[in-house]
């Protein structure tokens, strides 16, 4: 069955038959497939731009010493501060940075962990 028979059975109404389910499921996971594919790519081309900048917030922290807020390594590695915080998040989430605040409402700080250092 081509797409064009089977959207043509559809938009017509057709009562679906078991070779219409079959092809869908088959587009279905062809789509899937395609999908995961193109995210997979995305990840890694990312994973690829962050690394300098990771680079660069690890020694920034490092050779600084104490911790720095989002705000602080933004201008630092000069990108925006949304970037510095989400790779910043990430690098927590990994274990490679832990983060605290002063105040409830205080930005985070982030830090090397000092078993890390």
């Amino acid at each position: 069955m081509t797409k064009r028979m089977f959207l043509e059975a559809v938009v017509n109404g057709s009562e679906l038959t078991d070779e219409m389910r079959a092809f869908a499921r088959e587009t279905i996971d062809k789509l899937d497939a395609t999908n995961r594919s193109r995210s997979a790519k995305v990840a890694e081309k990312r994973a690829k731009e962050d690394a300098p900048l990771i680079a660069k917030i690890m020694e920034y922290l490092a050779a600084k010493g104490t911790g720095a807020t989002a705000s602080e390594i933004a201008k630092e590695v000069e990108v925006s501060t949304a970037k510095a915080s989400a790779l910043c998040a990430k690098l927590e989430r990994e274990g490679e940075l832990v983060s605290s605040k002063a105040k409830e409402r205080a930005p985070k700080v982030y830090a090397i962990p000092s078993d890390a250092e």
